[in-house]
């Protein structure tokens, strides 16, 4: 019985302890359509510099001489890569870029 009664009497403590405060409500914040920009503009940014990253430490281990890739030609990503000192070697290098697909890749396996 006297275990009941301490029960009882914790419960009871628990009861009168105060509340904690109600949260507060977070202050208003009115986005813009600048605001929405720079945040994305921030997150690409942040996306660009891990895959470069990522890249990066790929190429030194495999001990790479260079990496060649291709961008769209309207994809605003190349000043990025300009600005990590990619250069485009469309037209000073003379690259065509090919592709076999589909039934051309089919007939080349046969």
């Amino acid at each position: 019985m006297q275990n009941t009664d301490a029960q009882a009497n914790a419960l009871i403590g628990q009861e009168s302890a105060p509340k904690p405060p109600p949260p507060t409500e977070r202050p208003h914040v009115q986005a813009t359509a600048q605001t929405l920009t720079m945040k994305v503009e921030l997150v690409e940014r942040i996306v660009y510099l891990t895959l470069t990253m990522k890249v990066e430490l790929r190429c030194n281990e495999l001990g790479c001489q260079r990496l060649d890739f291709a961008v769209l030609n309207w994809n605003p990503a190349q000043d990025f890569y300009k600005k990590l000192g990619a250069v485009n070697i469309t037209n000073t290098e003379s690259w065509e870029h090919f592709r076999l697909s589909d039934e051309a890749l089919e007939n080349l396996a046969l």
